[in-house]
Protein backbone atom coordinates (compact mmCIF):
# COMPACT_ATOMS: atom_id res chain seq x y z
CA UNK A 1 0.00 0.00 0.00
CA UNK A 2 2.51 2.48 0.68
CA UNK A 3 4.29 1.66 -2.48
CA UNK A 4 0.65 2.57 -4.29
CA UNK A 5 0.88 6.02 -2.52
CA UNK A 6 4.44 6.97 -3.46
CA UNK A 7 2.99 5.86 -7.09
CA UNK A 8 0.08 8.21 -6.60
CA UNK A 9 2.23 11.14 -6.05
CA UNK A 10 4.39 10.34 -9.41
CA UNK A 11 7.25 8.89 -6.96
CA UNK A 12 8.76 5.69 -6.32
CA UNK A 13 9.84 4.63 -2.39
CA UNK A 14 12.46 6.80 -1.21
CA UNK A 15 12.33 9.72 -3.58
CA UNK A 16 10.73 12.92 -2.26
CA UNK A 17 7.63 13.27 -3.87
CA UNK A 18 5.15 16.15 -5.38
CA UNK A 19 1.68 17.15 -3.26
CA UNK A 20 -0.72 16.84 -5.78
CA UNK A 21 -4.79 17.39 -5.23
CA UNK A 22 -7.32 14.61 -5.88
CA UNK A 23 -8.22 15.38 -9.44
CA UNK A 24 -4.19 15.35 -10.00
CA UNK A 25 -4.32 11.63 -8.28
CA UNK A 26 -7.84 10.73 -10.03
CA UNK A 27 -5.41 11.20 -13.67
CA UNK A 28 -2.49 9.51 -11.89
CA UNK A 29 -4.80 6.52 -11.17
CA UNK A 30 -5.81 6.55 -14.83
CA UNK A 31 -2.57 6.91 -16.62
CA UNK A 32 -1.52 3.43 -14.63
CA UNK A 33 -5.14 2.17 -15.64
CA UNK A 34 -5.86 1.40 -11.87
CA UNK A 35 -9.29 1.47 -10.72
CA UNK A 36 -10.33 1.50 -7.12
CA UNK A 37 -12.96 -0.66 -5.36
CA UNK A 38 -14.15 2.65 -3.65
CA UNK A 39 -14.42 6.15 -4.13
CA UNK A 40 -11.21 8.35 -4.79
CA UNK A 41 -12.44 10.12 -1.56
CA UNK A 42 -12.74 7.27 0.37
CA UNK A 43 -9.59 5.88 -0.71
CA UNK A 44 -7.60 9.01 0.27
CA UNK A 45 -9.23 9.72 4.07
CA UNK A 46 -8.60 5.19 4.30
CA UNK A 47 -4.79 6.23 3.52
CA UNK A 48 -4.58 9.58 5.88
CA UNK A 49 -6.47 7.78 9.00
CA UNK A 50 -3.25 5.00 8.00
CA UNK A 51 -0.92 8.23 8.41
CA UNK A 52 0.26 7.31 4.92
CA UNK A 53 -0.69 11.08 3.77
CA UNK A 54 -0.58 14.21 4.93
CA UNK A 55 -2.61 17.36 3.61
CA UNK A 56 -2.57 21.19 3.67
CA UNK A 57 -4.07 24.06 2.60
CA UNK A 58 -2.55 25.84 0.15
CA UNK A 59 -2.37 29.67 0.24
CA UNK A 60 -4.80 31.35 -2.30
CA UNK A 61 -8.58 31.82 -2.17
CA UNK A 62 -10.67 29.94 -1.01
CA UNK A 63 -12.80 29.18 -3.97
CA UNK A 64 -11.60 29.34 -7.68
CA UNK A 65 -14.05 30.19 -10.96
CA UNK A 66 -12.89 27.90 -13.65
CA UNK A 67 -14.80 28.39 -17.23
CA UNK A 68 -14.91 24.63 -17.78
CA UNK A 69 -14.92 25.10 -21.48
CA UNK A 70 -11.18 25.73 -21.70
CA UNK A 71 -10.11 25.17 -17.99
CA UNK A 72 -9.15 28.54 -17.70
CA UNK A 73 -9.14 30.54 -14.30
CA UNK A 74 -11.66 33.84 -14.69
CA UNK A 75 -11.24 35.66 -11.10
CA UNK A 76 -11.24 39.53 -10.63
CA UNK A 77 -11.74 41.69 -13.71
CA UNK A 78 -11.52 38.50 -16.04
CA UNK A 79 -14.78 37.31 -14.51
CA UNK A 80 -17.78 39.39 -15.87
CA UNK A 81 -16.48 39.31 -19.64
CA UNK A 82 -16.10 35.62 -19.38
CA UNK A 83 -19.59 35.10 -18.31
CA UNK A 84 -20.78 37.30 -21.15
CA UNK A 85 -18.89 35.27 -23.18
CA UNK A 86 -20.01 31.97 -22.43
CA UNK A 87 -23.52 33.74 -22.02
CA UNK A 88 -23.74 34.68 -25.69
CA UNK A 89 -21.94 31.24 -27.36
CA UNK A 90 -24.99 29.60 -25.22
CA UNK A 91 -27.53 32.01 -27.14
CA UNK A 92 -25.62 31.58 -30.61
CA UNK A 93 -26.10 28.22 -30.38
CA UNK A 94 -29.73 27.64 -28.80
CA UNK A 95 -30.30 30.27 -31.89
CA UNK A 96 -28.55 28.03 -34.29
CA UNK A 97 -30.58 24.77 -33.07
CA UNK A 98 -33.89 26.92 -33.01
CA UNK A 99 -34.16 29.99 -35.20
CA UNK A 100 -37.16 31.77 -34.11
CA UNK A 101 -38.70 35.35 -33.98
CA UNK A 102 -39.37 37.36 -31.19
CA UNK A 103 -42.06 35.34 -29.71
CA UNK A 104 -40.36 31.97 -29.81
CA UNK A 105 -42.16 30.63 -32.93
CA UNK A 106 -39.62 28.36 -34.75
CA UNK A 107 -39.01 30.22 -38.44
CA UNK A 108 -37.74 27.99 -41.05
CA UNK A 109 -36.82 29.73 -44.36
CA UNK A 110 -37.65 28.24 -47.42
CA UNK A 111 -36.09 25.41 -48.75
CA UNK A 112 -35.17 25.01 -44.93
CA UNK A 113 -35.52 22.27 -42.90
CA UNK A 114 -37.38 22.02 -39.82
CA UNK A 115 -35.40 22.03 -36.01
CA UNK A 116 -34.35 19.48 -34.19
CA UNK A 117 -36.84 18.58 -31.67
CA UNK A 118 -37.34 16.06 -28.55
CA UNK A 119 -40.05 12.95 -28.21
CA UNK A 120 -42.81 15.93 -27.43
CA UNK A 121 -42.20 17.79 -30.28
CA UNK A 122 -39.93 20.43 -28.72
CA UNK A 123 -37.08 22.37 -29.63
CA UNK A 124 -33.75 22.63 -27.92
CA UNK A 125 -35.24 26.81 -26.74
CA UNK A 126 -38.66 25.13 -25.86
CA UNK A 127 -37.23 22.14 -23.61
CA UNK A 128 -34.87 24.53 -21.80
CA UNK A 129 -37.55 26.90 -21.24
CA UNK A 130 -39.94 24.89 -19.64
CA UNK A 131 -37.57 23.38 -17.39
CA UNK A 132 -35.82 27.14 -16.27
CA UNK A 133 -39.64 28.28 -15.77
CA UNK A 134 -38.97 31.40 -18.43
CA UNK A 135 -40.92 32.34 -21.54
CA UNK A 136 -39.62 30.73 -24.63
CA UNK A 137 -39.29 34.24 -26.40
CA UNK A 138 -37.81 35.81 -23.43
CA UNK A 139 -34.61 32.84 -23.03
CA UNK A 140 -31.86 35.23 -24.23
CA UNK A 141 -33.07 38.72 -22.19
CA UNK A 142 -33.56 36.43 -18.91
CA UNK A 143 -29.65 35.02 -19.28
CA UNK A 144 -28.15 38.36 -20.27
CA UNK A 145 -30.22 40.06 -16.89
CA UNK A 146 -28.29 40.27 -14.02
CA UNK A 147 -25.03 41.14 -12.63
CA UNK A 148 -22.40 38.79 -13.78
CA UNK A 149 -22.34 36.37 -10.61
CA UNK A 150 -26.57 36.09 -11.60
CA UNK A 151 -25.28 35.33 -15.11
CA UNK A 152 -23.11 32.65 -14.05
CA UNK A 153 -25.95 31.13 -11.90
CA UNK A 154 -28.53 31.39 -14.33
CA UNK A 155 -25.66 29.54 -17.36
CA UNK A 156 -25.14 27.06 -14.58
CA UNK A 157 -28.70 26.13 -14.72
CA UNK A 158 -28.95 26.35 -18.62
CA UNK A 159 -26.29 24.06 -18.78
CA UNK A 160 -27.68 21.93 -16.46
CA UNK A 161 -30.63 21.36 -17.73
CA UNK A 162 -29.35 20.59 -21.81
CA UNK A 163 -26.33 18.11 -20.05
CA UNK A 164 -29.38 16.30 -17.90
CA UNK A 165 -32.06 16.45 -21.43
CA UNK A 166 -32.58 12.99 -22.98
CA UNK A 167 -32.74 14.21 -26.63
CA UNK A 168 -30.24 17.14 -26.50
CA UNK A 169 -26.22 17.37 -26.69
CA UNK A 170 -24.55 19.77 -24.69
CA UNK A 171 -22.57 20.99 -27.06
CA UNK A 172 -18.72 22.28 -26.84
CA UNK A 173 -18.49 25.52 -27.74
CA UNK A 174 -19.96 26.85 -24.28
CA UNK A 175 -20.05 26.06 -20.78
CA UNK A 176 -20.82 26.45 -16.83
CA UNK A 177 -18.14 28.80 -14.67
CA UNK A 178 -18.43 26.62 -11.58
CA UNK A 179 -17.28 27.94 -8.40
CA UNK A 180 -14.62 25.40 -7.42
CA UNK A 181 -13.62 25.32 -3.26
CA UNK A 182 -10.07 25.58 -2.88
CA UNK A 183 -8.73 21.39 -2.54
CA UNK A 184 -6.26 20.51 -0.09
CA UNK A 185 -2.82 19.22 -1.21
CA UNK A 186 -1.82 15.54 -0.75
CA UNK A 187 1.59 14.18 -0.38
CA UNK A 188 3.37 11.39 1.63
CA UNK A 189 3.31 11.65 5.05
CA UNK A 190 6.70 11.26 7.28
CA UNK A 191 5.81 8.27 8.58
CA UNK A 192 5.49 6.83 4.45
CA UNK A 193 8.57 7.90 3.52
CA UNK A 194 10.39 7.10 6.45
CA UNK A 195 8.62 3.26 6.30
Amino acid sequence: MVYMVHHWVGTVPGEAGPDLGKMEMDQALDSLDLELDHSLDTAVSNLEKAGLLGKYEPDGPDWWLIRQRDGEFVMGEDFPPAVQDECQRAIKHIRGMDPSDEGGTPAVADGGHSPKTNDEGETLRQEVSRKLDVKSGELEGWLSAGDAKTRRQKLENLVGVISGSDYFEAPDSFDEISLIPKGYRYHRSEFAVNH
